[in-house]
């Protein structure tokens, strides 16, 4: 029998072969959570997790309305699962969390003395863009990963710009599992970046730090919330570590 932290990764697998065989092939529509939860005798949040692996490798896209899609990919570029798998792993996702904290609170303090017009014009209409998709009760998980992205962009350190570039999928997926899970959390996300931009506005380093701590912090703490919540209903968790 498979441990339970072994569920999404296996059930990813399956899907994973399915698509590299031609059996689920670009453009169409894979099977509802509810035919993938009989199909493999699990519950939906184990699903969900399983289809964010395809979601982060590139192979798939959730479509509001619609589904899961499969997307166009290169198969001779196809990484493998085991990559990502690790990269979602329990204590992987600890540190990605500490990898943040350590690194995108300097990122911050640059943006605030480094950040040009356009920089902030752009965070503008970025949130801007996410008050448009609360009113319409949509999601804001792609907005609020791609504003960390403009904070790296206002920095002007290319090398710190592309490590963020790199874990943006990551977060990705991470909102927007946690933004269909938890009610409220869309305007809430909208609340934290909003802080950050005026922090940054106001050329103020000290302040934008204390901001972005507060808005990893709030992260880190909904994050091994939400897996808390999985784990008492059977779906993959999180341990909290006890020197963090």
């Amino acid at each position: 029998m498979l441990r339970r932290t072994t569920l999404p990764k296996a059930i990813a697998d399956h899907l994973t072969s399915e698509i590299r065989n031609g059996r689920l092939r670009p453009g169409e529509r894979l099977p509802t959570e509810k035919a993938l939860m009989r199909k493999f005798g699990v519950g939906r949040s184990t699903i969900r997790e399983a289809l964010q692996h395809l979601v982060i490798l590139g192979l798939a896209e959730a479509k509001r309305g619609f589904g899961y899609k499969i997307k166009s990919f290169d198969r001779q570029a196809l990484p493998g699962l085991d990559v990502t798998a690790a990269l979602l792993a329990e204590d992987a996702l600890l540190d990605l969390l500490e990898a943040r904290e350590i690194v995108e609170v300097p990122i911050a303090r640059l943006a605030a003395t480094r950040a040009m017009p356009d920089d902030l014009q752009a965070m503008e209409r970025l949130l801007r863009q996410m008050e448009d998709r609360l009113l319409h009760g949509r999601t804001v998980h792609r907005l609020a990963a791609r504003f960390h992205l403009l904070i790296a962009q206002a920095a002007k350190n290319a090398t710190l710009q592309r490590w963020i570039t790199s874990i943006i999928p990551l977060l990705t997926a991470r909102g927007w599992q946690i933004e269909h899970d938890i009610p409220g959390r869309s305007a809430r996300e909208l609340t934290l970046h909003r802080e950050l931009y005026e922090r940054i506005k106001s050329r103020d380093p000290n302040a934008v730090q204390r901001a972005m701590v507060e808005h990893l912090a709030d992260t880190r703490e909904t994050i091994l919330q939400h897996q808390e919540s999985l784990s008492s209903r059977g779906g993959p968790h999180v341990r909290a570590r006890s020197d963090r």
